[in-house]
Protein backbone atom coordinates (compact mmCIF):
# COMPACT_ATOMS: atom_id res chain seq x y z
CA UNK A 1 0.00 0.00 0.00
CA UNK A 2 1.33 3.73 -0.81
CA UNK A 3 2.50 5.92 1.43
CA UNK A 4 -0.35 8.93 0.93
CA UNK A 5 2.27 11.29 3.11
CA UNK A 6 4.95 10.97 0.41
CA UNK A 7 2.94 10.75 -2.89
CA UNK A 8 0.80 14.46 -2.53
CA UNK A 9 -2.22 14.79 -4.39
CA UNK A 10 -2.74 17.03 -7.52
CA UNK A 11 -3.03 20.48 -6.11
CA UNK A 12 -0.97 20.00 -2.75
CA UNK A 13 1.50 23.18 -1.90
CA UNK A 14 4.72 23.15 -1.98
CA UNK A 15 6.81 23.01 0.85
CA UNK A 16 7.72 26.80 0.27
CA UNK A 17 4.09 27.95 0.63
CA UNK A 18 3.75 25.84 3.68
CA UNK A 19 6.07 27.87 5.44
CA UNK A 20 4.96 30.89 4.38
CA UNK A 21 1.26 30.30 6.14
CA UNK A 22 2.47 29.00 8.91
CA UNK A 23 5.19 31.93 9.13
CA UNK A 24 2.03 33.93 9.33
CA UNK A 25 -0.09 32.22 11.91
CA UNK A 26 -0.30 33.66 15.43
CA UNK A 27 2.16 32.05 17.30
CA UNK A 28 -0.67 30.14 19.94
CA UNK A 29 -1.71 28.86 16.71
CA UNK A 30 1.65 26.62 15.71
CA UNK A 31 0.64 23.66 17.72
CA UNK A 32 -2.86 23.71 16.47
CA UNK A 33 -2.36 23.83 12.75
CA UNK A 34 0.78 21.46 12.27
CA UNK A 35 -0.36 18.65 9.18
CA UNK A 36 0.49 20.03 5.86
CA UNK A 37 -3.00 19.28 4.75
CA UNK A 38 -4.15 21.85 7.46
CA UNK A 39 -1.92 24.32 6.38
CA UNK A 40 -2.63 23.53 2.67
CA UNK A 41 -6.38 25.26 3.27
CA UNK A 42 -5.18 28.14 5.60
CA UNK A 43 -3.09 28.94 2.55
CA UNK A 44 -5.83 28.51 -0.31
CA UNK A 45 -7.92 30.54 1.93
CA UNK A 46 -5.55 33.46 3.04
CA UNK A 47 -4.32 33.24 -0.97
CA UNK A 48 -8.39 34.37 -1.58
CA UNK A 49 -8.40 36.70 1.08
CA UNK A 50 -5.20 38.44 0.12
CA UNK A 51 -6.93 38.69 -4.18
CA UNK A 52 -10.55 39.32 -3.40
CA UNK A 53 -10.95 40.31 0.12
CA UNK A 54 -12.57 37.25 0.88
CA UNK A 55 -12.77 33.65 0.10
CA UNK A 56 -15.70 32.48 -1.90
CA UNK A 57 -16.11 28.69 -2.84
CA UNK A 58 -17.66 25.58 -2.26
CA UNK A 59 -16.07 23.11 0.07
CA UNK A 60 -15.25 20.88 -2.52
CA UNK A 61 -13.64 24.09 -4.46
CA UNK A 62 -11.68 24.54 -1.97
CA UNK A 63 -10.58 20.81 -0.83
CA UNK A 64 -9.44 20.65 -4.82
CA UNK A 65 -7.94 23.65 -4.52
CA UNK A 66 -5.82 22.74 -1.29
CA UNK A 67 -5.42 18.91 -2.59
CA UNK A 68 -7.14 17.27 0.36
CA UNK A 69 -10.62 16.14 1.85
CA UNK A 70 -13.66 18.16 1.97
CA UNK A 71 -13.41 16.63 5.61
CA UNK A 72 -9.82 18.12 6.28
CA UNK A 73 -11.48 21.72 5.32
CA UNK A 74 -14.43 20.67 7.64
CA UNK A 75 -12.06 20.56 10.43
CA UNK A 76 -9.61 22.87 9.57
CA UNK A 77 -12.26 25.89 9.39
CA UNK A 78 -13.75 24.83 12.06
CA UNK A 79 -11.45 25.16 14.22
CA UNK A 80 -9.70 28.76 13.23
CA UNK A 81 -13.48 29.86 13.49
CA UNK A 82 -13.82 28.93 17.04
CA UNK A 83 -10.26 30.24 17.59
CA UNK A 84 -11.31 33.30 16.06
CA UNK A 85 -8.71 33.47 12.84
CA UNK A 86 -11.70 33.27 10.40
CA UNK A 87 -15.60 33.44 10.36
CA UNK A 88 -18.18 32.69 8.04
CA UNK A 89 -19.54 35.88 6.55
CA UNK A 90 -22.03 34.65 4.17
CA UNK A 91 -23.29 31.33 2.70
CA UNK A 92 -25.50 30.32 -0.52
CA UNK A 93 -28.48 27.78 0.10
CA UNK A 94 -27.81 24.00 -0.97
CA UNK A 95 -25.82 21.04 1.00
CA UNK A 96 -22.57 21.60 2.75
CA UNK A 97 -20.62 20.41 0.12
CA UNK A 98 -22.15 22.65 -2.90
CA UNK A 99 -22.95 25.78 -0.51
CA UNK A 100 -21.06 28.84 -1.38
CA UNK A 101 -19.30 30.29 2.30
CA UNK A 102 -17.75 33.49 1.88
CA UNK A 103 -15.21 32.99 4.23
CA UNK A 104 -13.51 36.33 5.85
CA UNK A 105 -10.44 36.57 8.22
CA UNK A 106 -11.06 38.26 11.32
CA UNK A 107 -7.56 37.84 13.37
CA UNK A 108 -6.03 41.26 12.22
CA UNK A 109 -2.50 40.48 13.00
CA UNK A 110 -2.67 37.05 10.59
CA UNK A 111 -3.77 39.33 7.81
CA UNK A 112 -1.38 41.48 8.16
CA UNK A 113 1.37 39.53 8.66
CA UNK A 114 0.04 37.76 5.22
CA UNK A 115 0.11 41.19 3.50
CA UNK A 116 3.55 42.14 4.40
CA UNK A 117 5.41 38.54 3.52
CA UNK A 118 3.45 38.94 -0.15
CA UNK A 119 4.48 42.47 -0.19
CA UNK A 120 7.44 41.41 0.08
CA UNK A 121 7.46 38.42 -1.85
CA UNK A 122 6.19 40.47 -4.80
CA UNK A 123 9.03 43.29 -4.13
CA UNK A 124 11.27 40.51 -4.33
CA UNK A 125 10.70 39.66 -7.71
CA UNK A 126 8.37 36.08 -6.82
Amino acid sequence: MQDRCRVPPKGRRGDEQLRIVSSTLPTAWFGEFQIEAELAVLQTIMEEVLANGHCQMTQLELAERAGVTPHIVQRTVCTAIVGGLMRIAAWSSGGAMDRISKIEIVDHGWLARAKQLRAGAIAGGE
